[in-house]
């Protein structure tokens, strides 16, 4: 028969070896010599100003990625966009098509880290497939009576079955993302299939969790 501690117990272990994965990626990765690697790269560039700028936005994107692989809980949305637009600058160059608009109206609030990445990654995508007119991302956040609020709105495609039938199985990343907003901050997310509109993906983080 089961006790009612092995469930924790079993738990406990998971996120012990999931922190343990985390460390030994950290050690394989050789974050000095990338960073090096990636000074070396930029000298290279020298000449070529849009060049050294990508080397040196990925290179902030590279560090503020490592360091949510060790980051306990959740970090403030000022931190989070911040490490954002070294991403979307670095997307520019390959979606130079697609406009993103930021509206950050509220950022006095914290959430897990690399919670906006997913979410704008498959915004672009989405845009970039869709007529000039819609290729536009719109990444916003308000504040509420009792929540914080984060919408990525994109007016790309639609799936007809996800239209008709509702989203389609979730990726590892939205998953994931969905057991950490819970988790570190009872937050959720919410997606909004709008046929011939676009997709609105909304996390919730309560005001509550923010004490």
């Amino acid at each position: 028969m089961q006790s009612a501690q092995e469930p924790q117990n079993t738990e406990k272990r998971q996120n012990e070896t999931a922190e343990s994965q985390a460390a030994a990626l950290l050690r394989q990765l050789q974050p000095h010599f990338l960073f090096n690697a990636l000074n070396a790269i930029q000298h290279f560039c020298a000449g070529n100003p849009r060049a050294q700028e990508l080397v040196l936005d990925f290179s902030h994107y590279l560090r503020g990625n490592m360091a949510s692989l060790t980051e306990p809980g959740p970090i403030p949305f000022t931190q989070e966009l911040k490490h954002l637009r070294y991403y979307l600058n670095i997307q520019a160059v390959r979606y130079p098509n697609v406009r993103v608009s930021l509206d950050p109206e509220a950022a006095d609030f914290s959430l897990p880290a690399l919670s906006l990445q997913p979410l704008v990654e498959s915004a672009i995508r989405r845009s970039a497939a869709g007529p000039a007119e819609s290729s536009i991302v719109r990444i916003s956040s308000r504040e509420g009576t009792r929540e914080f609020t984060v919408c990525v709105e994109d007016g790309g495609p639609v799936c007809v079955s996800a239209a008709e039938t509702g989203p389609e199985t979730p990726s590892p990343e939205i998953s994931d993302l969905r057991s950490r907003l819970a988790a570190m901050c009872g937050g959720r997310l919410e997606t909004e299939i709008r046929p011939g509109a676009g997709t609105k993906n909304t996390i919730y983080i309560p005001k509550e969790a923010q004490q």
